[in-house]
């Protein structure tokens, strides 16, 4: 899932030595499942307590969704011309991110609020329900998907991929971009 990330994923995006990450993790009772992380979840922890600026968060979270929302078009655009699911199918990962790149400024921005006197405990909730959310859009995209891809094997006639020179360029493109982003972050 897009939102659960390793260590050293989460230390990339947050600009944060892997072992910062662990024991913040460790630290802010953050819990570490399968070796990955929530990423809405800690961020919000190191926002609550103070350990990051939510400023720096936010601008984070609003390049990844510039990134993500680029991605999106570029694959849903090429899978739509050349007929491949393949490539609608990463649109639709790409648009998981964006899901959860909104999500976790969302949640951010709501979990940050101290306690008032509806919320006695403060609005660390936020990200619980942003995780909800983004888990709900994933299961209606698999969804999609799988009936997409059924109904494709199923069909009378054969359906056509058109594999064209530009479309491995935008792979091209799209592996370049997405490397750039795991290697700058």
């Amino acid at each position: 899932m897009a939102n659960h990330l390793t260590p050293t994923e989460l230390a990339r995006e947050a600009g944060l030595d892997r072992r910062d990450v662990i024991e913040k993790c460790v630290e802010l009772g953050v819990p570490i499942f399968q070796g990955r992380i929530d990423k809405t979840l800690f961020l919000a922890s190191l926002v609550q307590t103070g350990a990051a600026s939510p400023p720096a968060q936010q601008r984070t979270a609003r390049l990844s969704v510039v990134a993500a929302l680029f991605l999106v078009a570029l694959k849903l655009v090429t899978g739509l011309i050349t007929g491949s699911l393949g490539l609608i199918a990463e649109a639709a990962h790409s648009g998981t991110d964006v899901v959860a790149a909104l999500l976790t400024v969302f949640a951010i921005r709501v979990a940050v609020r101290p306690a008032d006197e509806e919320h006695n405990y403060g609005h660390g909730k936020a990200e619980h329900l942003a995780a909800l959310a983004e888990s709900s859009f994933l299961i209606l995209v698999s969804l999609f998907l799988a009936y997409q891809g059924i109904a494709r094997l199923t069909s009378e006639t054969p359906h056509h991929v058109d594999a064209t020179w530009w479309s491995f360029a935008v792979l091209a493109v799209v592996i370049a971009i997405d490397l750039s982003r795991a290697t700058l972050s």
